[in-house]
């Protein structure tokens, strides 16, 4: 019965459409913006005002990374629960609209602190739950950081039915420290102006590994611990992790109450090539594909999550006994955007007169997964070699067919697992899919991953 119900769609970082003070679009996926973007990346500066007014709708190549769309999770979640078009609102700071939506997208400046869009995301539920309407969000990357602090900063327990996570990265991503030292990398080439701007945002510093994460000769140490970097970055992420601290302490005393730690479930890919392992060497940070040596023994192959978070980072401290509670898939992080399985459960809510579905503990079912290797965004028109694994109690004659469109690729054994040779691609997206046939348990395996090519 979805009159009970409000779901709340929350993107990632760059998720978000945003607009300057005279209505000009800033950050949206159309070609021209995307380009001055690239050129004029001052534009996204956390000095100039601007406001979130809707979603990112279709993936796409950004400046320095793919950016998720959200437009087919939104249609599904519309088609599920049988809405038309007045059964969705798009939130807009100081609009008030359509009351009596049941699909609520959250757009959100995401250059800011994960606070400030909780406090607009709590607005905006204030004046929409009523009458003991409870509140299911859906939240991919760093929305559910932004869900996390609404949750237990805010309040935002009292009203929560459940929260789905798709590739939260609740313990942060080495990628953000190499992005905010160095710059986001395109092939072998560093965006410098991009770097200049995001180390004036806010968010980015909340998305630094929150562990002891870099390995400084025998000791590891937390990236705010050590004296590197430009001017400022030690003492950003110094804050970063304090609020960190505070939330987390927060929600661990919230959770100690069983029914409220229910509400959460991650889910979250392993396997994929990850960027988890961070050294100091000769002053720099050089962050690896490879686990940190903490990851040793059983723990062996936890920093390896969706290529862009680990898998130890996108499953909550709260969740780490509660394996009922975790949900594994395949796709890469920018896939996560869109999880059907999650879809299914939200429409069990509409069904009248009947509970939402019970799961089972699904982490440790022995299903194969398809695991890849390869950057998101490449230079156009340079070849790049796609790393192939299959994760599976037992392969069998199992090989890998990848193709381009129609044209397939050549592959060949590499280790324990495969390569590919990816020709040089035009700018743009591009799909690849990945096959594997005959499969013990399963016969055939299949996962799409996406590459983005951008002009040097």
């Amino acid at each position: 019965m979805m009159s009970k119900y409000l779901v709340v769609v929350i993107p990632g970082i760059g998720g978000s459409e945003l607009v300057d003070e005279r209505g000009r679009k800033v950050w949206a996926m159309s070609p021209g913006e995307l380009g001055r973007a690239l050129v004029e990346p001052g534009r996204l500066s956390l000095d100039n005002r601007l406001t979130p007014v809707g979603l990112i709708g279709d993936l796409a190549v950004g400046p320095w990374s793919l950016i998720p769309g959200y437009g087919r999770l939104v249609r599904e979640l519309m088609g599920a629960l049988r809405l038309g078009p007045a059964g969705q609102a798009v939130a807009r700071p100081g609009r008030w609209d359509n009351p009596h939506a049941h699909l609520l997208c959250f757009p959100y400046d995401f250059r800011r602190s994960i606070s400030a869009s909780a406090e607009l995301l709590a607005e905006e539920l204030r004046w929409r739950l009523g009458e003991g309407r409870r509140v299911i969000v859906v939240a991919h990357s760093m929305g559910g950081l932004v869900a996390a602090w609404w949750w237990a900063m805010l309040g935002g327990y009292e009203v929560t039915e459940r929260i789905f996570t798709l590739g939260t990265p609740f313990l942060g991503a080495a990628k953000a420290i190499d992005t905010l030292l160095y710059g986001p990398r395109i092939g072998l080439g560093r965006n410098a102006a991009a770097a200049e701007v995001l180390r004036g945002w806010e968010s980015p510093f909340e998305l630094l590994p929150k562990n002891k994460a870099v390995e400084d000769g025998e000791a590891d140490v937390r990236v705010h611990d050590l004296a590197v970097g430009y001017d400022g970055f030690r003492g950003a992420a110094a804050r970063a992790y304090e609020r960190h601290r505070e939330l987390l302490d927060e929600v661990q005393r919230l959770t100690a109450d069983p029914a409220k730690r229910l509400v959460w479930s991650a889910n979250y890919s392993r396997g994929h090539s990850t960027p988890s392992r961070v050294v100091l060497a000769g002053g720099e940070l050089r962050v690896e594909k490879s686990d940190p040596r903490w990851l040793a023994g059983e723990l062996a192959g936890l920093g390896q999550g969706d290529g862009t978070v680990p898998m130890y980072s996108a499953i909550p401290p709260w969740l780490h006994e509660q394996r009922g509670q975790w949900d594994r898939r395949s796709a890469k992080h920018v896939g996560l955007s869109y999880v059907e399985e999650v879809v299914t459960k939200v429409r069990d809510y509409a069904l009248p007169d009947f509970p939402a579905q019970t799961r089972g503990d699904e982490a440790h079912r022995a299903e194969p997964f398809i695991l890849l290797d390869h950057d998101d965004v490449v230079p156009a028109g340079e070849p790049v070699r796609l790393g192939i694994g299959l994760d599976a109690p037992e392969r069998g004659e199992a090989a890998p067919r990848v193709s381009l469109g129609a044209r397939r690729l050549e592959t060949w054994r590499a280790g324990d697992g495969w390569v590919a040779e990816v020709p040089g691609l035009p700018a743009g997206v591009h799909t690849l899919r990945v096959q594997f046939d005959h499969v013990p348990g399963r016969d055939r395996l299949r996962l799409d991953t996406t590459i983005g090519a951008i002009d040097a």
